[in-house]
């Protein structure tokens, strides 16, 4: 371990002057069984360590929402890669694990551009390919799940309120 001779205050005090200007918004995702989906960038990050004692803590508030892939009628399997609020998140769903939920939990309400990409494969061998993008809001509660119109060439991904 390096020893600094700063004071550790001013060290956390730069760590959270780095987090505002970053505009950091605090991302958690679960799925149904608690397990992290595979995440594949690490901008969504580890908030920076705070007081260690509840006295000092200030209160915070935390919203929710949820996205869901579940296998539609005639896919067997299925790879999104979800790229939202800063984070890129891998879901994959196939028909031992039909389907997957992806938790984000924030530090206040956000609206949240997104950009998905999906690989679907039908039990009739055919792979279909797509995408899409659009925003949803997270203020509390909301769940949205996958969406897609495969006659599209290319298919068209979306994440529709639930």
């Amino acid at each position: 371990m390096t020893t600094s001779n700063r004071h550790p205050f001013a060290l956390l005090g730069a760590a959270a002057s780095l987090i505002t200007v970053l505009g950091f918004v605090g991302i958690k995702g679960l799925d149904d069984d608690g397990h992290q989906p595979t995440q594949t960038s690490a901008t969504g990050g580890t908030p920076a360590p705070g007081p260690t004692s509840t006295r000092d803590r200030p209160a915070s508030t935390e919203v929710t929402c949820t996205v869901t892939d579940e296998l539609g009628d005639g896919q067997k399997a299925e790879t999104l890669r979800l790229t939202i609020g800063g984070s890129t998140y891998r879901l994959s769903i196939d028909t031992r694990r039909p389907r997957q939920r992806l938790t984000l939990r924030y530090t206040r309400p956000a609206r949240l551009d997104y950009l998905i990409m999906a690989d679907t494969l039908f039990t009739d061998g055919t792979l279909r390919r797509g995408g899409g993008r659009g925003s949803i809001a997270c203020s509390g509660g909301e769940a949205y799940a996958v969406a897609g119109d495969y006659d599209a060439d290319p298919a068209r991904i979306i994440l529709e309120r639930s």
